[in-house]
C-alpha cells in the first residue's frame, strides 16, 4: 500500500535517520505515493494521533496543557473532507475528551486501555484491574520527601512526573523501579519526564488494530503521529499495515519520517486539510509554498 522511502531499513527493524523533514515536503511525498485521479484521496485516509508532545505542547503541569483552537477547527474540517481523525493517548478518557472538545472523534485512551468510538458511546475498558488506591499510597509515601514531583492517578494506571524538577529523574525511575518490583503484574513505561506504572494489555500499536477493526478501516491508509517511546509499538504496527508513520522531535525511532515539533505538526495538519479540501473540490492537489502557514 505504501512505499517506504527506504524499504532496507524497515525490513531489518532498525531505526531512521535523524533527519527531519519539512511539512510541506511531507505533506506533498504522502500525496504524491497516493494520486490518482481515478480515486478520491480524501477516503482513502486515517489519521492516528497523539496528544502531548504532538499536538499540545508540554506543561509542566499535565492539567494546564492546551490544543490550540486553530488544530482542532482543522481537525473538524479534516473530518468533513472524509478523513477519518483518531486520538491515541496516555490521557485518560476523561482528560481527551476535555482536551479535544469539541471535537467528537474516535479516542483510545490510557495507551489503549480505555475505548471510545464516538462521544456517546460505551467506553471500552478492562473486566478486571488493579486497585490502584494502594499503589497510589505507596507511591505518595515514597514521594513525601520530593514535594516537585508530580502524581498522576488514573484509573487503569499512576503516573510519577517530574517535568517540574528533571533534577530528579534518577530518584523517580528508582521509586517507579522498587514499585514495580512490589507490584510486578503491572507494566512499567517510561515517557518524556514521566514514568508510569499500568495495566500489562496498556499499548498504542495494539490500540490503533483494535479502532481499525472495530470501525471497519481496512481499506484506508493509516497515518500516526507521535512522539514519545510509548508511540513506538503504534510506529511498528503502522508500519506492518504499509502505512505512513511519523515521529515528532529527536530520538530513535521506528518511524519512516520525523517532524521538528509540534508547530510542525499543526503546519501539517493545516496542510493536509488544505489538500484535502482541494481534492473534494477536484482542482490541482499538488500544494506550494505560498499555501505554507506559519502556526
Amino acid at each position: 500500500m505504501f512505499a517506504s522511502k527506504d524499504d532496507s531499513i524497515h525490513e531489518n527493524n532498525d531505526y531512521i535517520s535523524n533527519d527531519f523533514i519539512s511539512s510541506l515536503a511531507l505533506c506533498n511525498d504522502i500525496i504524491k505515493q497516493f494520486s490518482n485521479p481515478q480515486i478520491s484521496t480524501t477516503q482513502k485516509y486515517c489519521l492516528f494521533l497523539d496528544i502531548d508532545g504532538t499536538i499540545s505542547e508540554f506543561h509542566p503541569n499535565p492539567n494546564l496543557s492546551f490544543i490550540a483552537s486553530s488544530i482542532i477547527e482543522d481537525l473538524q474540517i479534516l473530518k468533513k473532507s472524509e478523513i477519518t481523525v483518531l486520538f491515541v493517548t496516555g490521557r485518560s478518557m476523561q482528560d481527551a475528551t476535555r482536551l479535544l472538545s469539541p471535537l467528537d472523534v474516535p479516542i483510545a485512551a490510557t495507551h489503549g486501555l480505555e475505548l471510545r468510538t464516538q462521544i456517546d458511546s460505551h467506553i471500552q475498558s478492562p473486566s478486571k484491574w488493579q486497585d490502584f488506591n494502594k499503589v497510589l499510597k505507596d507511591l505518595e509515601a515514597a514521594c513525601r520527601p520530593y514535594p516537585n514531583l508530580r502524581i498522576e492517578q488514573k484509573k487503569y494506571a499512576i503516573a510519577l512526573h517530574y517535568r517540574e524538577a528533571p533534577q530528579y529523574a534518577d530518584i523517580a525511575q528508582d521509586i517507579m523501579h522498587q514499585l514495580h518490583a512490589k507490584y510486578s503484574d503491572l507494566k512499567l513505561n517510561q515517557g518524556k519526564f514521566v514514568f508510569e506504572l499500568m495495566l500489562k494489555d496498556a499499548d498504542k500499536g495494539q490500540a490503533i488494530l483494535k479502532l481499525i477493526d472495530q470501525l471497519t478501516l481496512q481499506s484506508l491508509i493509516p497515518i500516526f503521529i507521535g512522539d514519545d517511546q510509548t508511540d513506538e509499538s503504534g510506529f511498528k504496527v503502522i508500519r506492518e499495515l504499509n502505512g505512513i508513520s511519523i515521529k515528532v522531535g529527536e530520538g530513535a525511532t521506528f518511524a519512516q519520517y520525523r517532524l521538528k515539533d509540534v508547530s510542525a505538526v499543526r503546519e501539517f495538519i493545516h496542510l493536509l486539510k488544505t489538500f484535502a479540501l482541494k481534492q473534494k473540490n477536484q482542482i490541482p492537489k499538488y500544494l506550494h509554498n505560498e499555501e505554507h502557514r506559519h502556526v
